[in-house]
């Protein structure tokens, strides 16, 4: 679907969708015009409650596909070329892959707009005091979108944040407003995060729930995002601040046992859950691409197995190797069977309570994306520590994870930055966070070629796929701004020059 930032505020004038872009990129066609939309406070409601909607679409956005273009997976025979540009990083600026994630957070960032400006109109004389109340928190929550969106397109459409040169690397267009007319050009790097800093301060002073619910925005996921953004811009110090108040909190607690674990990946629930928004069998997130179970075969065809070294990287006893990898007893690529018990990527195994009639985890793997867990807080802290060289705290942390997922814990004469890096790898496959990370540290990869069954995966121009060695200078660590937006508002700077 080709979308612009213009399109995306035109929506932003209508009534919310009841679906989300996660399984359907459609929007309804009995909107209502946006100056009849603001009378009563249940209208706020049902904006709020349509917020959460978009809200689901971007918590994930990005994910299967930055994922696939690092190095933890290899393309399978039958893949069909799904998300090969990404793979072989010969993406353009046309990809369909990158202007979904542009489009789904601009839309967000266009209804969480039209939520600020508008909700205020509908509060009267007449609005009870829990009302007014309740008014307040759903604004909050809607900064706080408003914040997320711009935090997922300012880690995949700009550079790394470096405070040397903020004030004049590209930032995000920002928009504050619902307006088809504008064109608005970019801020520059400083200007976008502050703006996002700046949408969580206005959250946390309108957010009154501080009794974290997991699936509702609550005080507590405003201070974890604060840690994910100063983490993010090298401010280690309000990193630890933010972080240690999740991990000293009692609501959360890392999942440390193969029942809790289980429960965590399969049923969406668990004490390590800060933010997970709510979804049913209507609104779903669902991970296929990893499975591909064929009926008739009795057979998976994925398009995108573990190699063998992202496999290997997990030692016998973590919970994570386990219960993230599922063995396959038939995989079919094309033309070619394997037996040979392949582990497939498993960590999104299917949620019993999210299938429709008719439908089984075999075929439809159904899971909530965990947009903030715990087990980041911990990880935060051990790398804000690290760089600022508390080795101690550092590992402390570390190893308290570890420990958590049946791994051996870090000596105190290793490496402790390394095994920070290490664990952020291993922890958040199929996360999203690879990418991230590796920006923020400066570094490129280089993948291992080795397969877990070459038979099945393709081979073909090595240096490009299996084989690629992605250095840290390369352009497309910063995808390119949609050509659509680019051709429609020529005050738009583009990356690639």
């Amino acid at each position: 679907m080709k979308t612009s930032i213009l399109k995306a505020v035109l929506w932003g004038t209508l009534a919310l969708p009841a679906l989300t872009a996660c399984e359907m990129d459609q929007f309804p066609t009995d909107s209502i015009p946006n100056e009849e939309s603001w009378q009563v406070y249940q209208d706020a409601v049902n904006f709020n409650q349509g917020l959460y909607r978009y809200l689901q679409s971007v918590s994930s956005v990005g994910w299967y596909m930055s994922d696939i273009q690092m190095d933890y997976f290899q393309p399978g025979k039958g893949y069909g070329n799904r998300m090969g540009m990404t793979y072989r990083w010969e993406f353009l600026a046309t990809e369909d892959d990158m202007e979904s994630v542009w489009s789904t957070a601009y839309s967000a960032i266009t209804n969480a707009n039209n939520f600020i400006n508008n909700y205020r109109s509908i509060i009267t004389p007449e609005t009870s005091e829990d009302e007014a109340t309740a008014l307040e928190q759903f604004a909050g929550e809607a900064y706080f979108i408003r914040a997320y969106a711009y935090y997922v397109l300012a880690t995949r459409f700009c550079k790394d944040y470096n405070a040397a040169t903020a004030q004049t690397d590209l930032g995000l267009p920002i928009m504050e407003t619902v307006d088809i007319n504008a064109r608005p050009a970019r801020s520059t790097m400083q200007e976008t995060w502050d703006f996002i800093k700046g949408d969580l301060d206005k959250a946390d002073s309108l957010i009154t729930e501080t009794d974290p619910t997991g699936t509702h925005i609550s005080l507590p996921v405003v201070d974890a995002m604060r840690a994910r953004v100063a983490l993010q811009m090298d401010n280690y110090s309000d990193a630890v601040n933010y972080a240690k108040q999740l991990v000293e909190n009692d609501y959360f607690a890392l999942a440390s046992d193969s029942a809790s674990f289980a429960n965590l990946w399969i049923n969406d629930e668990g004490d390590e859950i800060i933010f997970e928004p709510a979804e049913d069998n209507q609104v779903r997130h669902t991970w296929g691409g990893f499975f591909q179970y064929n009926v008739s075969q009795s057979a998976f065809s994925p398009d995108w197995i573990p190699s063998q070294t992202t496999y290997d990287m997990y030692e016998d006893g973590d919970l994570r190797k386990s219960q993230w990898f599922m063995q396959a007893d038939k995989v079919i690529e094309s033309d070619v069977e394997s037996t040979a018990g392949i582990m497939l990527f498993a960590k999104y195994p299917g949620n019993p309570a999210l299938l429709k009639a008719g439908e089984s985890t075999l075929t439809t793997r159904a899971n909530a994306p965990k947009m903030i867990r715990v087990a980041e807080m911990y990880l935060i802290l051990a790398e804000a520590y690290a760089q600022q060289g508390d080795n101690e705290n550092a590992r402390k942390y570390l190893n308290d994870l570890l420990s958590s997922r049946g791994a051996s814990e870090v000596e105190a004469s290793g490496n402790i930055l390394a095994a920070v890096k290490q664990e952020w790898k291993k922890e958040f496959i199929g996360e999203g966070m690879r990418m991230t990370c590796l920006k923020r540290w400066g570094e490129g990869f280089r993948r291992n070629p080795a397969a877990q069954d070459e038979s099945l995966i393709v081979m073909t121009t090595p240096e490009l796929g299996v084989a690629a060695n992605i250095a840290a200078s390369n352009m497309r660590w910063v995808w390119e701004i949609p050509q659509n937006d680019l051709t429609t508002n020529k005050n738009l700077v583009p990356n690639w020059q």
